[in-house]
């Protein structure tokens, strides 16, 4: 086993060393189109599926990659109420990261009434989701 190892190793040095696996004379690869640009439902679900932060990096990225996500809705598709569902989830995000934090903090009650708190914005941000969908533009 040992002495095909070896052989593998130089085999691979030569082929390397060799020049094998690209001809230089090739027609250079062509670039790819640039990816389409997500739809309107598209974007509402990824508004919806934030995920609750753990740390405050992931926080900070959460509420960077929602109002990204609203940016978009406004400047492609001139919904009108993006900003309050962008707002809404972001709150959302940032009760359940001190929910997080009053458990950490071995503070029960108050983690429960954050975590309340955070459903029911979140419930409040569903449904302003759910009306940005009905008046996303039929694809």
């Amino acid at each position: 086993m040992r002495g095909f190892a070896c052989f593998a190793a130089a085999a691979a040095a030569i082929s390397l060393s060799a020049g094998c696996g690209g001809n230089k004379s090739s027609d250079p690869p062509t670039p790819r189109a640039a990816a389409a640009a997500p739809s309107c439902a598209a974007l509402v679900t990824a508004l919806e599926r934030a995920r609750a932060p753990v740390t405050a990096a992931a926080l900070r990225s959460t509420i960077a990659r929602l109002s990204a996500t609203g940016a978009a809705l406004r400047r492609r598709y001139h919904l009108p109420g993006a900003g309050a569902a962008v707002d809404a989830f972001a709150a959302a995000a940032r009760t359940r990261a001190r929910a997080a934090e009053a458990i950490r903090d071995s503070r029960p009650t108050a983690a429960r009434r954050l975590f309340v708190t955070a459903r029911r914005i979140d419930v409040r941000a569903q449904m302003l989701a759910s009306d940005l969908a009905e008046h996303c533009p039929p694809q």
